[in-house]
């Protein structure tokens, strides 16, 4: 970082006042900021997650189907992989080597 950036980061005496003066005040950050409301609500439900959510059938097959089977399929295909690596190797086949 150059002298210039340094000097240019630096917070003078007063504005270090003028933050004190308005500790109790609603800092703006210059009209940059402005909320999202589909964030919003986004964060409320996902902190509320434990009472709005129902478990039923219907949602345990999509739990199951979204993570139990992805890694199901790739297990399967890893291990394909590694028979015919063994076999290519001249390795005796033990299916419980990969367990």
């Amino acid at each position: 970082m150059s002298l210039s950036q340094t000097l240019a980061r630096r917070v003078n005496v007063s504005t270090r006042f003028a933050l004190v003066q308005m500790k109790g005040q609603q800092r703006r950050n210059g009209g940059s900021l402005n909320k999202n409301k589909n964030i919003e609500v986004w964060n409320g439900g996902r902190e509320n997650c434990d009472r709005e959510f129902a478990f039923n059938a219907s949602n345990m097959g999509k739990f199951l189907l979204g993570t139990v089977l992805p890694a199901a399929i790739v297990y399967h295909f890893v291990m394909e992989e590694q028979i015919k690596h063994d076999q290519i190797e001249g390795k005796p086949f033990n299916p419980r080597r990969y367990l």
